[in-house]
């Protein structure tokens, strides 16, 4: 559910008003794989690194 939400605060900031639940469920699992491999960060801190790598790789920019 955190990363539904993340994933929807982000898509507001950059003024894309939709869910893609195929790009969630990938989100998910990279956040789960990323917490696995670095336990000493906080939760929020993974999310917006998954984030920003998977937005970098789809060539998506953030809006002012």
């Amino acid at each position: 559910m955190l990363t539904t939400w993340y994933s929807g605060w982000y898509n507001g900031l950059a003024r894309k008003h939709y869910l893609d639940l195929r790009k969630g469920k990938e989100a998910e699992h990279e956040v789960i794989v990323y917490c696995k491999a670095h336990p000493e960060q906080l939760i929020i801190e993974a999310i917006a690194v998954v984030f920003k790598d998977m937005r970098a790789k789809l060539g998506i920019e953030m809006k002012p």
